[in-house]
């Protein structure tokens, strides 16, 4: 069985991949893919995998976008930290779709489904279950990071947000120190309580206490302030910018 995997999360698509060979070592993964422009332009030109595995946040846009440039009919599993494109991801060839971190018993039944029938079967109200309840487990309410030669613990209400750069996922506390942490964003965003936070784009999660000001630019884009400051620009991706308002007003 050839799988193409689409994901711009480096240990994300490994850790997939690893999880794929050892359900079955005779699935070969054709390539393994970060944006939807390069997914664009393989599916238009190469062989067509017998499945797909697609993240929903890309490197340079949601994956939605592929099905609007080209007609695909292969059936795809998705694999996302967010449950709010659910109904969004049944629109389309969909077998099955999995929060992050994907859980292996899982991943195995979203395979025997797909072995089972060449056309999707799609039961909402248990996936919709499924993800209620993975949700419904307890937030984690500090980290443990590695300071110098020590292990030191920070509390949630510690912690301003956290970025990604450099193939690494830092967390940035109230009093301006950071460390590196070993989670990618997706991980975090099961992990994190989504009263408290939001990821805003591909490459950060902030707090509520983060928020310095709210900027409004032209085309309806929001730029952000943060406490403490960021080195680069923060604004909200356009796809998140209505959940945003919502989460800002919860």
């Amino acid at each position: 069985m050839n799988v193409l995997i689409i994901e711009d999360e480096k240990l994300s698509a490994q850790k997939l991949g690893h999880m794929l060979t050892a359900y079955d070592h005779q699935i070969n993964i054709v390539a393994v893919i970060p944006s939807a422009k390069k997914a664009i332009q393989f599916l238009s030109t190469q062989p067509a995998p017998d499945l797909l595995f697609m993240d929903v946040e890309l490197e340079d846009d949601n994956c939605f976008t592929i099905f609007q440039s080209i007609s695909i009919d292969i059936p795809v599993i998705f694999t996302t930290a967010y449950h709010s494109y659910m109904m969004h991801a049944f629109k389309v060839n969909s077998i099955d779709y999995l929060l992050k971190p994907i859980d292996e018993d899982e991943l195995i039944a979203a395979l025997n489904k797909f072995k089972r029938t060449s056309k999707p079967i799609i039961d909402l109200r248990k996936i919709a279950d499924r993800l209620a309840e993975r949700e419904s487990k307890r937030y984690r309410d500090r980290f443990m990071v590695n300071a110098g030669s020590r292990l030191k613990t920070i509390e949630q209400h510690q912690v301003s947000y956290f970025y990604y750069r450099d193939y690494t996922t830092f967390l940035v506390m109230n009093n301006h120190q950071q460390y590196p942490v070993e989670y990618s964003l997706d991980r975090l965003c099961t992990q994190l309580d989504p009263g408290l936070f939001f990821r805003i784009n591909r490459k950060m999660i902030i707090s509520h206490q983060s928020i310095a000001t709210i900027l409004v630019l032209p085309k309806g884009r929001i730029k952000l302030e943060l406490i403490p400051a960021h080195n680069e620009e923060v604004l909200v991706s356009l796809d998140r910018i209505t959940p945003f308002k919502e989460w800002l007003g919860k």
